[in-house]
């Protein structure tokens, strides 16, 4: 019950939430997208964490072509950058690379992924870090913030994009999270 009560007084994860679920309301009444450049959407949301990530010596390798697009809501695909890389800051030890990778798929779409040198998540919890509230470590959770709500937006975005989001990850080594987005039709 004294986590509740700490985890309510906390007014910042629960005002993040509540604007992450305005950009949801958003994409849910727009339509499945538009040309997006990846770089743009990754370098914006990336440059939110760039103090958190200098103060942990985090650095970031982006192995993404300039004129890599994809057909994606654009605020929708920024938000999904900002889960995925808030998650992959918070959670990565000191000193580590979290690189982001692009490459097409031989059905045409679009394979982005975000790598990072964490914790990794344990094989039995891996299917259900998609679930609304769910946290893998709840005592790491709340020392760094957060409401378990990041992966479940990045699900729903992804689904209303006619996207998917995967996970591989091993205990120790890290995790890899994998977005597939249609390409932009010529």
């Amino acid at each position: 019950m004294n986590s509740i009560r700490r985890d309510i007084r906390r007014p910042r994860p629960l005002q993040e939430a509540a604007r992450r679920a305005a950009v949801i309301r958003r994409a849910n009444r727009r339509a499945a997208g538009a040309v997006t450049p990846v770089r743009r959407a990754m370098s914006r949301r990336r440059s939110t964490f760039k103090a958190k990530a200098e103060a942990k010596e985090i650095t970031f390798d982006q192995q993404i072509p300039a004129g890599c697009e994809v057909t994606a809501h654009r605020e929708g695909l920024f938000h999904v950058f900002e889960n995925l890389l808030d998650n992959d800051v918070k959670h990565s030890p000191r000193k580590r690379v979290i690189r982001l990778a692009s490459k097409t798929r031989e059905d045409g779409r679009m394979e982005l992924s975000v790598e990072d040198q964490g914790p990794g998540i344990p094989k039995e919890v891996q299917n259900r870090v998609f679930e609304r509230f769910f946290r893998v470590d709840v005592s790491r959770s709340r020392e760094a913030g957060g409401t378990g709500l990041g992966l479940a937006i990045v699900k729903h975005l992804m689904d209303k994009m006619r996207g998917e989001v995967a996970l591989t990850s091993e205990e120790g080594k890290g995790s890899v999270f994998t977005l597939i987005l249609p390409k932009p039709s010529i």
